[in-house]
């Protein structure tokens, strides 16, 4: 190919800084970028009802993945219990669903072979591998670091309101624990952490409702997968705002009966996330 210096003619010029589209030159190896449809509430429901389909297609598969999840995040609270952490209980339940974007992708492995007529076998295991583990870690990493700084705001808010001893609540009984939660410092407690709780937990969402099944789905960089994520939200403001609410209904609900039910909920959800992102994203080939 002819440098810059040594050409002679423009067809010459063209092969090296790109063609001529009648709108300017456009670079060799460029990729426009990805295009996000408008969805509605319509989109949201049949995506949960498609997911509830996946479920009941590969409800072994499916099973396996939320009770791993639920083993997980019961295992974190019964470290917090043995250690004494009690101030870190909330944190951590809350905060291990930050990280749940990331661990879905066996999931969304589950639901691509459902959809391409592919055999469902134990090897979605491996579905990180599928593009690579390089921008799989990195998306991962990002979360991970947003969850070490969600429980590190957590243990500061605890102790503007309450002190350095993580086991105050453990010393109360649950009439004074009540009591306690609606004092001035309850409160504000309450109302100052679940506000950063919420900001953070939205950014998450954000950057991985679907991003993190079009990373899955084809090969692209993280950076790629987290700004056409966020372009899908700000683009649909509405449809996404109630399917993070569904979401977060659905864990909090989960979480009243310690977490259990996520063995069936947190696979639906992953699975409906997978649909919700194919009639959303329009990848580029």
């Amino acid at each position: 190919m002819a440098s810059a210096n040594e050409t002679t003619n423009i067809g010459e010029l063209d092969e090296v800084i790109g063609v001529d589209q009648g709108g300017g030159f456009i670079p060799e190896g460029y990729v426009p970028p990805t295009e996000v449809n408008r969805i509605s509430l319509d989109t949201v429901f049949s995506s949960i009802h498609a997911g509830i389909a996946d479920f009941k297609k590969a409800a072994v598969f499916s099973t396996f993945f939320g009770f791993v999840y639920f083993a997980a995040g019961l295992l974190l609270t019964v470290f917090a219990l043995v250690t004494e952490s009690y101030a870190l209980i909330f944190p951590l339940a809350a905060g291990f669903l930050l990280v749940g974007p990331i661990t879905a992708l066996g999931l969304y492995e589950i639901s691509r072979r459902i959809e391409t007529g592919e055999r469902v076998e134990w090897d979605v295991l491996k579905a990180f591998k599928r593009h690579g583990v390089t921008h799989v870690f990195l998306y991962g990493f990002t979360l991970a670091f947003l969850l070490i700084v969600w429980l590190v705001v957590a243990r500061v808010i605890y102790a503007l309101n309450f002190g350095y001893s993580p086991s105050f609540f453990a010393q109360l009984s649950l009439d004074s624990l009540i009591a306690e939660l609606f004092t001035a410092r309850g409160l504000a407690f309450l109302v100052v952490g679940n506000a950063f709780g919420a900001v953070l937990a939205g950014t998450v969402f954000a950057i991985t409702v679907v991003g993190v099944p079009y990373l899955h789905d084809r090969p692209i960089d993280f950076m790629t997968a987290i700004m056409t994520s966020v372009h899908a939200v700000a683009k649909n403001p509405g449809p996404m705002l109630i399917w993070g609410v569904i979401i977060a209904l659905t864990i909090g609900l989960s979480a009243v009966f310690f977490f259990f039910p996520l063995i069936f909920t947190l696979p639906i959800i992953g699975h409906a996330t997978w649909h919700l992102y194919k009639q959303t994203v329009v990848p580029n080939d």
